[in-house]
């Protein structure tokens, strides 16, 4: 691969725990904030997302309308 061929990366998030034993989401917001790559509000947002989904609360329509 040259110097001029564009990486490519990739980002999957096991949100049912099917592939990894973990929160895969908030594993990645983490390493953002560590980095200084993302705020705490974006943290605190993350949070507020997924207690919602282990809740079984979320409603997809509100999702995507935000």
């Amino acid at each position: 691969m040259s110097d001029s061929t564009p990486k490519r990366a990739a980002a999957f998030f096991d949100m049912d725990y099917t592939l990894v034993c973990a929160n895969t989401a908030a594993m990645y917001v983490k390493y953002l904030y560590r980095h200084g790559l993302t705020s705490r509000m974006d943290v605190l947002r993350t949070v507020w997302w997924s207690l919602r989904f282990r809740l079984g609360v979320l409603d997809l329509r509100d999702v995507v309308a935000r």
